[in-house]
């Protein structure tokens, strides 16, 4: 894999061992259902976020063999069906490792994601922080922050080029105090350090708890519509989410 551009800009309104670090939480998806003592599985409408075209429904997440399945599909009603899970209290850290061992689906206005939000009401003000994000057939790792300030919504993005996205893969992100590293495989693709914002930003990023995302969304602002090359269900997997000090 290649490191690919970094870009650091404002947007006006419109390896997976830990390597010996305290382990804080973990799922690794036993068992035949989704502990909801850990994950809140979301109901949502199309058009939620980003012009989607999924509606997110909750028997689009299930369990077996020892991972998470997300199942993005097209029903008979020609309309699109996924999931969304948010991690749970007392789930939630400010600092520390995030990661997750994800095999991605790669086909057009498919758009797989692992992301953190912080529990502060009022994106972008919140921060996000988006450990995974893939688009359609690129091959493409994306690694972005968002935060707010006095200028308004601003953005870092990063990606990574020659990711064998289908195989599995283990994506993190270590968020401590003016900094944050972005991992594939136990190896940084990017880091992004509190001196690089633009002017007027605010670094948010482990001032609140964050919790955990994960999700398939189709269609949107981003990747564009299926088109008659997107199988009509794809699936992402998840063996583990991890999270240490």
């Amino acid at each position: 894999m290649s490191v690919g551009a970094h870009r650091l800009r404002r947007v006006h309104p419109g390896g997976g061992s830990g390597n010996g670090r305290t382990l804080l939480f973990e799922d690794a998806f036993t068992g035949s259902t989704i502990n909801t003592a850990n994950w809140d599985v979301m109901t949502r409408p199309k058009g939620y976020r980003n012009n989607e075209l999924q509606y997110y429904a909750p028997e689009q997440a299930t369990v077996s063999g020892g991972n998470l399945i997300i199942t993005a599909e097209k029903r008979g009603d020609g309309e699109w069906y996924s999931a969304e899970l948010n991690s749970k209290s007392p789930s939630w850290f400010n600092y520390g490792l995030f990661e997750a061992r994800i095999k991605l689906p790669m086909a057009q206005g498919i758009w797989p994601a692992f992301w953190l939000m912080g529990t502060q009401d009022g994106w972008p003000d919140c921060g996000e922080v988006d450990i995974l994000e893939a688009v359609n057939n690129e091959g493409i790792v994306y690694n972005t922050l968002h935060g707010g300030g006095s200028n308004g919504h601003w953005q870092y993005e990063a990606s990574t080029t020659s990711v064998s996205t289908t195989s599995w893969h283990v994506y993190g992100a270590d968020i401590q105090p003016n900094v944050i590293d972005f991992y594939i495989d136990g190896t940084i693709v990017s880091t992004v350090h509190s001196s690089q914002k633009p002017s007027g930003a605010n670094w948010i990023f482990g001032a609140y708890s964050n919790f955990t995302l994960l999700n398939v969304a189709v269609g949107g602002t981003w990747p564009g519509p299926p088109n008659g090359s997107t199988p009509n269900s794809v699936q992402m997997l998840v063996d583990y989410v991890r999270v240490y000090a």
